[in-house]
């Protein structure tokens, strides 16, 4: 590997790292805009349906930008009548 291939390497793995970063929400931050809370959340993490990061001091939750899009899709399906989880 030459040392252009393994500097575009390391820059492509930095740009992922800070997506990845860019997209997380609090507890409070998704149940406000889900309409829900804190422990509406947690029974979704208890499915299974939600896979949120803890934080250091393992306080708090922090969920991704997939969370979001597992939470949407079960409430979408729920206004349809269907059972997603």
């Amino acid at each position: 590997m030459t040392q252009e291939q393994s500097r575009e390497q390391s820059h492509q793995r930095r740009r992922e790292q800070n997506r990845e970063q860019s997209y997380h929400y609090t507890t409070s931050q998704l149940a406000q805009y889900y309409g829900l809370t804190g422990k509406g959340l947690a029974f979704y993490e208890s499915k299974g349906l939600l896979s949120p990061r803890r934080t250091p001091n393992m306080k708090y939750r922090e969920f991704s930008l997939i969370d979001c899009y597992h939470l949407y899709d079960s409430k979408f399906y729920a206004k349809c009548g269907w059972r997603y989880i």
